[in-house]
């Protein structure tokens, strides 16, 4: 009876660690398959994961996705270099949410 009830509390702060969930547009197979598609298109794109946000969708069962792009820098008279901190949308992706993992499609 000790044993099982010392297994029951070993298991419990595991399962509560596992809890934090990473944001669906985070997920490595996510970002895999955006980038492919942008890739599709552009060779030479790249994708940063920390320009993807999540957006969510009136479905619960969807989300949107939109890949951002910072403008690299600006150089001015005195060749200073300037970041840009805006986020330009390049994309959106549709991504739907199943069981077993996710669809995720380019929106037009």
């Amino acid at each position: 009876m000790k044993l099982w009830l010392l297994l029951i509390l070993l298991l419990v702060p595991m399962t509560q660690a596992s809890a934090t969930v990473t944001p669906v547009c985070q997920q490595s197979s996510v970002i895999q398959e955006m980038r492919r598609t942008i890739r599709a298109g552009d060779y030479y794109a790249r994708l940063d994961s920390r320009l993807v946000t999540e957006v969510q969708m009136p479905d619960p069962h969807y989300v949107r996705c939109d890949v951002c792009v910072a403008e690299a820098e600006i150089r001015d008279r005195t060749m200073t270099i300037h970041q840009i901190r805006q986020c330009h949308r390049l994309q959106s992706f549709s991504v739907q949410i199943l069981p077993r993992g996710f669809v995720v499609a380019p929106l037009r």
